[in-house]
């Protein structure tokens, strides 16, 4: 099936690069986006065991709502009559015949093709609207609401302890705190906020967004250091420090979110076209 062009996914090589996670979240994917499963049997007892059960039963009831989807049963050293009883409407593939294989490609191939496989999520991401345009799905990778209005708190949060050091220096003895102190401590604020920005902007950005938080972490750590014992320590340090291990280690779980767009054909086949990308960018990062 790779071989053929098809992305395929089969847990024991899709996820051996996740051992000691949670599986459960990549064949819910796997199954929420395929359009064509394979239920491969070699035993009544292995289609009817608990775990294959119930994925072929998880894909079946998808297929009662996304008529795209198929479900084909592959079979070897059974009879077909020991299938499963909610088979018998799905056409089985006896692999044990002479060229099965080369018969189960060419099956798929016409599957994908009459369903317009490049196409394939117009139906469900998109609704006809009058004169040639379409109200369509556009997903995006989305950042945990929760995430994004702690980073924005702890960004305020800097800032407003920057402007009350800055604003509570006095005399000339205070200099060299505003001169050294302050640019310092501005630039690993900037640098937080670009970490933040970023991460905003693409998920791919995420392992640049902690480079970011980390420099803004040792330069606190250097003003502090540069100006232990006085005023600027007190203030500075039980917050600011906090804030940015806080950013260090915090891993956020992205999600899927959906927008909705008017656009003509043209524009809805391209959207489709990135709608897949990110599904498949999702999967494997996620």
């Amino acid at each position: 099936m790779v071989k053929e062009g098809y992305k395929v996914f089969f847990s024991r090589i899709t996820l051996e690069d996740k051992l000691g996670t949670e599986y459960e979240p990549y064949i819910y994917s796997a199954l929420k986006s395929s359009k064509v499963m394979l239920v491969v049997g070699t035993s009544k007892e292995n289609l009817e065991s608990v775990w294959v059960k119930n994925e072929w039963n998880r894909y079946k009831k998808f297929i009662e709502t996304d008529k795209d989807k198929t479900l084909i049963p592959v079979y070897s050293k059974i009879d077909v009559y020991q299938l499963p009883n909610e088979f018998t409407k799905f056409q089985a593939q006896n692999m044990d015949k002479i060229g099965a294989m080369q018969d189960l490609i060419r099956g798929i191939k016409k599957i994908l093709n009459s369903k317009n496989f490049s196409n394939r999520d117009i139906d469900n991401n998109a609704k006809k609207l009058s004169n040639g345009y379409y109200e369509v799905d556009v997903v995006k990778e989305k950042l945990p609401l929760w995430y994004q209005e702690l980073t924005i708190f702890m960004m305020i949060a800097l800032l407003i302890v920057n402007v009350v050091n800055y604003f509570s220096a006095r005399g000339w003895r205070a200099l060299d705190m505003i001169i050294i102190g302050m640019f310092t401590s501005f630039i690993s604020w900037a640098i937080n906020v670009i970490g933040i920005i970023l991460i905003f902007i693409d998920r791919s950005n995420f392992k640049k967004s902690r480079i970011c938080f980390v420099i803004g972490l040792l330069l606190k750590i250097i003003t502090i250091l540069n100006f232990w014992g006085k005023w600027y320590f007190w203030y500075y340090l039980p917050l600011t420090i906090i804030i940015d291990i806080i950013l260090v280690v915090i891993v956020p779980k992205w999600h899927i979110a959906t927008d909705k767009k008017i656009v003509d054909e043209k524009e809805l086949m391209k959207i489709i076209e990135e709608n897949n990308q990110v599904y498949n960018n999702f999967m494997k990062k996620n």
